[in-house]
């Protein structure tokens, strides 16, 4: 079969992952600065900064070679 399957993330799933990683963040006691973001494209989906957090600084995470 020359497709892949593939899952999309919803605007519920990324609300559902921010407000775990907020709790994850509370419960260390970190203020942080949360981005949800499209694996392949870079999209983000949610951002939320904290009270406190550090205000973000775009940077390019490394492509992983074929």
């Amino acid at each position: 079969m020359p497709f892949a399957t593939s899952q999309r993330l919803t605007n519920k799933g990324a609300k559902t992952m921010m407000d775990a990683a907020i709790k994850e963040a509370e419960s260390i006691g970190i203020a942080a600065t949360i981005a949800i973001v499209d694996r392949w494209k870079g999209i983000c989906y949610c951002l939320e900064r904290m009270d406190g957090g550090p205000f973000p600084i775009p940077y390019i995470l490394p492509q992983p070679k074929p």
